[in-house]
């Protein structure tokens, strides 16, 4: 993995450990290079309440400036973002780097919500959905996410909707204190779960998506999941607050114990949403 270089589009965060700090921490430990694109700077998750934002004003130049050195990356992932225009411009970037290296792996993280709805505003949501989403070789929802841009509450049909080769699902099924993560691939389902720990701190989708795209690159997507699933598990297990402790478990980012998960069945009784 040494030598590859993902760029890393998304928020900047001083109160904890969201957007692109848990994002970089793991693509570098992971023996990868990041170009961290900041879209916003922000004092803490945009779920846990309001806050000032400070939107990223350069963010489109940043990009143009880094299409210009398009054939050294090879991949992108993209998580939170304030605005529809850094979306838009978003969606241009991959098109340029895409011109020179067709093949790359475009992660899309579409950080829009969370339980208890969308925390961006309509038109980003809307954005991620038209422009994102579309140019995704994979993405990365929670549930909540999957059903509000996949438009069903049917898991497999939202998912089908979004048009990726891979969409992976975050907390998709929670049954008898386990918590699980859907990988849909080529109409086949690979459900991995683990023990479920209430409360969650914030961040866990950025460091699963990083872990997610970087296992990947090297590793097909059931083992890659798995790898997601499990560094992501042990942060939360090591967290003593609302504070992702990622950093408390590099060994376990940079090589998970795939055997912290349990791979199941996918059965369609566990891929409905009631709603």
């Amino acid at each position: 993995m040494l030598g590859k270089t993902v760029v890393a589009i998304s928020s900047t965060v001083m109160r904890g450990a969201v957007g692109l700090r848990p994002i970089t921490f793991a693509l570098e430990r992971r023996g990868l290079t990041v170009w961290p694109v900041p879209t916003v700077m922000l004092p803490w998750h945009p779920g846990i309440g309001p806050s000032t934002k400070t939107p990223n004003p350069d963010l489109p130049g940043h990009l143009a400036d880094l299409g210009t050195r398009a054939n050294e990356i090879d991949a992108i992932l993209t998580g939170y973002y304030a605005l529809p225009e850094h979306v838009e411009a978003t969606a241009a970037f991959i098109d340029t780097v895409r011109r020179t290296r067709p093949g790359i792996p475009v992660l899309i993280d579409p950080v829009t919500g969370d339980e208890a709805g969308r925390y961006v505003p309509d038109a980003v949501a809307t954005a991620v959905r038209e422009e994102l989403v579309p140019r995704a070789d994979i993405i990365t929802p929670n549930v909540n996410e999957l059903v509000d841009l996949g438009g069903s509450p049917d898991l497999v049909k939202a998912a089908e909707a979004l048009g990726a080769r891979q969409v992976i699902v975050t907390s998709a099924v929670q049954e008898d204190g386990q918590i699980g993560t859907l990988l849909l691939e080529n109409g086949n389902a690979t459900l991995v779960m683990h023990d479920e720990m209430d409360p969650c701190p914030k961040g866990t989708g950025d460091l699963f998506s990083a872990v997610y795209l970087a296992s990947s690159m090297e590793n097909a997507p059931a083992d890659a999941v798995r790898d997601a699933a499990a560094a992501t598990f042990a942060a939360v297990r090591a967290s003593t607050n609302d504070l992702l402790a990622y950093a408390a478990v590099v060994d376990d980012i940079a090589n998970p114990d795939r055997s912290s998960v349990t791979v199941k069945a996918a059965a369609d009784t566990a891929l409905r949403r009631a709603g």
